[in-house]
């Protein structure tokens, strides 16, 4: 190997373990200059590519390596992850079973197989792959997670609370786990205990906004108003964009009987995120306040985008004549028709409430949580980066 070569190559990893990728990929680019058909150079440089996020340079560099070193299993595992992180999730499954190809012991290429197909939307193939990992290894609690994640998508409760239990049994403080488990909770209206789960979530990680959203929900369920709106306010406070949180808020006040507040707070929620549950919370108070033209306009674009507005009315009122009763108004005909004749909903719209749930949960845990590896690089492969000697 020539030295200088050598000498850019320490010096490039000694910056990409201080986190300077941008100082590593020179060092690796006049190192590759000396020695042009070096695997490991490809290698170090993709990998610091991958840390700051530019997948295309990476799989470019990953593909080097392996035209190189045809062999290498890590390449093709993390050329894999950098499709996957572009979406292209047909070349990361053809990556990832390369990987096992070449060992197929790994539970690493095992759980991304999985994690892929869940984003392909198969999640069958998905669970199977979690369950080729967990016969490797019994005790991964990632595997555990994820699989129980996708029984929770796929409204297999039972299946998804057994995973989650042992997920945490593993790692108590697997924060993800105990945010999903309140799901299944809420799910089969198990409010105490998924309040007892949200309130772990927050002694582990204070600034999980989703946390206070989710505990603020279920607070408004058992007439808790004034402390639902103390969640939500927690959870604005850490996320200001966060346009679920206003529109609970919303219905805290609501219920408080402090309607203005709730048309501004469920205004607010559409100003973030079109979200059909505030368009038909805002509906339903322009009908107290008799704003019939707001009120239809409302419910209306709720219905499009896939809400049941007839059995969300019927949430709070058993009919069109208990509401006119209790708010001495009475219903402009096409508006009582809009709330009381159930219409089809549009099947390509519909959302099913725990997959709601998991894109929520999803979204907030922040990149990495739910995958096998962060965005800078491996969770279980040894690697430089983490401390490990370099090979």
């Amino acid at each position: 190997m020539h030295h200088k070569a050598t000498a850019h190559h320490e010096r490039g990893l000694d910056y990409a373990v201080s986190g300077d990728h941008d100082s590593a990929i020179l060092r690796y680019e006049e190192a590759l200059a000396l020695e042009p058909d070096n695997a490991c150079l490809y290698w170090d440089r993709g990998e610091s590519y991958f840390a700051k996020g530019d997948y295309e340079n990476a799989i470019r560099d990953y593909s080097e390596a392996i035209g190189l070193e045809p062999g290498n299993f890590e390449a093709h595992l993390y050329r894999g992850h950098a499709y996957r992180n572009l979406a292209n999730y047909e070349q990361a499954i053809l990556d990832y079973m390369e990987a096992l190809a070449l060992a197929p012991g790994s539970t690493d290429a095992c759980i991304s197989l999985g994690i892929v197909h869940s984003l392909n939307g198969d999640t069958a193939a998905a669970i199977e792959e979690y369950g080729k990992a967990l016969a490797l290894e019994p005790d991964n609690d990632y595997a555990l997670f994820n699989r129980g994640a996708s029984y929770l998508a796929m409204r297999d409760y039972g299946r998804a609370l057994d995973d989650f239990n042992k997920t945490l049994a593993l790692n108590p403080a697997f924060v993800e786990a105990y945010l999903l488990r309140s799901g299944v909770s809420i799910q089969e209206a198990a409010f105490d205990e998924a309040i007892q789960d949200l309130d772990k979530v927050l002694e582990l990680a204070p600034g999980n906004a989703t946390a206070y959203v989710f505990r603020g929900a279920l607070r408004i369920e058992k007439g808790d108003y004034d402390a639902a709106i103390d969640d939500q306010d927690k959870a604005i406070n850490i996320d200001p964009g966060y346009a679920e949180a206003y529109n609970d808020r919303g219905v805290a006040y609501w219920k408080k009987g402090d309607l203005a507040r709730a048309v501004q707070e469920y205004t607010k929620s559409l100003e973030l995120k079109s979200n059909r549950a505030a368009y038909t919370n805002r509906g339903v108070a322009w009908l107290h306040l008799s704003e019939w033209g707001k009120a239809r306009s409302d419910l209306l674009t709720s219905r499009n985008m896939g809400m049941d507005i007839v059995a969300a009315f019927r949430d709070s009122y058993e009919s069109v004549s208990d509401f006119e009763q209790m708010n001495n108004v009475a219903l402009p005909v096409d508006l009582a028709d809009l709330v009381s004749i159930e219409e089809p909903v549009p099947d390509y719209l519909e959302v099913p409430t725990v997959l709601e749930i998991f894109q929520k949960i999803r979204e907030s845990a922040g990149p990495g949580a739910f995958d096998d590896l962060p965005t800078d690089g491996a969770r279980n492969y040894k690697h430089y980066l983490y401390g490990w000697p370099k090979k």
